[in-house]
């Protein structure tokens, strides 16, 4: 973590094994479930805080004699989704808003403070009549990097005690429509980890989801649906979130993320919600991202454009706007950001896009929403840390309703 030393980790297990493997599907997605299971709560004196759920897939492609070059970006689509659960917190990651290519180009990315877990392999080359093993990193981060205070999402370790860490492995042919005739073949081996570190500190930390939004194509104007709401997270407060990232997913080539169309074909944009009045240029947006990121993030070619949030196959010699952007950032955390400096909304946000054409298909979008917990689940959290359930005080931090109150909202709850 940026602002502590390297975290330690724990190895975790399925079905009795650090290393299990399991049989792709031709038809359906084939799960492996770890088991969250003799967490360490303590390091010393001080109580452990997970900053992480990690999780490696080794798969084996079988590559038919004809067929077009894959990219490593186009390889994270392998895994369907994944899935975290725990008795108190209920499910911090949902299988529905974890896509494979969602979590490996959108939430890990920005989860580690704009960074991939690893390094572009090399291209799997066109009409090559052998097996490929490809080895693939996801994080499913608890701690955000990009945070000005990583820590302030990181929580107890106990909390996620008897939990399980899901991962669901895609069909056989998740890469047919790549490389035509390319299967993946049994086995499929996984490996898993929790990453976490000790500190002095007591406290909760602020709970967050990243949620997938779906909306009906045929029209220019999209409606956000019960944004805040609709958690897999128990006892979290009815009164929205805060808005830390927006984003509306694209088809770029091979990617996997079933977005609606490429950002070229935008001529239009306005977001209420954010006073952001119509423009017919979007360029600005990833010129402004590329400033808050501040350096090249992978993975990347010998062409400078052709990095994140472009894929490797991607060429931007001129507008900023390329058909092969992964998505529209309409709103992202720069360095160093403060939770409670996310912008709070509740309930429906409308937004308008116009295109050159209108496309049919459904637009996804995706974001960062920093909620709140409610007094009952604060007080089960710090009962579950050991502490005295009078430690959380109603009137402090984000629990406190008046309009000071309201500056400190999304940051953690300090237990001593």
């Amino acid at each position: 973590m940026r602002n502590h030393s390297t975290p330690l980790y724990r190895q975790l297990s399925a079905a009795g094994t650090r290393t299990p493997s399991v049989t792709p599907s031709a038809s359906d997605v084939s799960s492996v479930t770890f088991n969250l299971i003799g967490l360490p709560p303590v390091t010393g004196d001080m109580r452990n805080y997970v900053t992480a759920f990690c999780f490696r897939v080794t798969q084996t492609l079988d590559a038919d004699a004809a067929g077009s070059a894959i990219n490593f970006d186009q390889l994270y689509k392998g895994v369907s989704s994944a899935r975290v659960f725990t008795p108190l917190l209920g499910e911090p990651y949902q299988a529905a808003h974890t896509r494979g290519a969602v979590l490996g180009h959108f939430i890990q990315v920005l989860g580690a403070g704009y960074a991939y877990p690893q390094p572009a392999r090399a291209q799997i080359a066109a009409s090559t009549d052998q097996d490929i093993t490809v080895d693939l990193y996801y994080v499913l981060p608890v701690s955000l990097e990009f945070l000005q205070k990583p820590h302030e999402t990181s929580q107890f370790i106990g909390l996620y005690e008897q939990g399980e860490l899901e991962v669901r492995i895609a069909t056989t042919a998740a890469y047919d429509g790549d490389y035509a005739g390319m299967v993946t073949k049994a086995p499929c081996t996984l490996r898993a980890w929790v990453e976490y570190v000790p500190s002095p500190d007591n406290f909760i930390g602020v709970p967050f989801q990243f949620k997938e939004y779906v909306v009906p194509g045929s029209s220019t104007e999209f409606i956000l649906r019960g944004v805040g709401g609709g958690s897999g997270l128990k006892g979290i407060a009815n009164d929205g979130c805060g808005l830390a990232a927006l984003v509306w997913l694209t088809d770029a080539t091979g990617i996997g993320l079933g977005g609606a169309d490429g950002v070229d074909e935008i001529n239009r944009v306005d977001v209420p919600f954010r006073s952001q009045q119509s423009v017919d240029i979007v360029d600005p947006l990833f010129s402004m991202l590329r400033r808050m990121v501040q350096h090249r993030t992978g993975p990347s070619s010998s062409v400078d454009a052709s990095t994140w949030p472009y894929t490797q196959a991607a060429t931007v010699n001129n507008s900023l706007a390329n058909s092969q952007a992964m998505f529209l950032p309409l709103i992202m955390p720069g360095k160093n950001f403060e939770t409670s400096k996310a912008q709070h909304v509740r309930g429906d946000l409308s937004l308008n896009i116009g295109f050159n054409s209108v496309p049919s298909g459904s637009s996804r979008f995706v974001a960062l929403e920093l909620l709140e917990f409610d007094v009952p689940q604060a007080e089960a959290i710090t009962r579950a840390m050991g502490l005295n359930p009078d430690r959380v005080n109603p009137s402090k931090k984000a629990y406190n309703q008046s309009a000071a109150g309201k500056k400190l909202r999304y940051t953690r709850i300090m237990l001593d």
